[in-house]
């Protein structure tokens, strides 16, 4: 997926797991496709 602003390929970095991965539709991704967590966005606590 490109960004239409900057050209550049957008990519989502898992906090969980430091999976990297380019998205295929323009939404938020539910999980992450490697370790399957939902909160993937958010680092871990402690």
């Amino acid at each position: 997926m490109i960004c239409p602003h900057c050209n550049k390929e957008i990519q989502h970095v898992c906090e969980r797991c430091g999976h990297v991965w380019t998205p295929r539709k323009a939404e938020r991704p539910a999980v992450c496709p490697r370790c399957k967590d939902a909160r993937w966005d958010r680092p871990r606590g402690k």
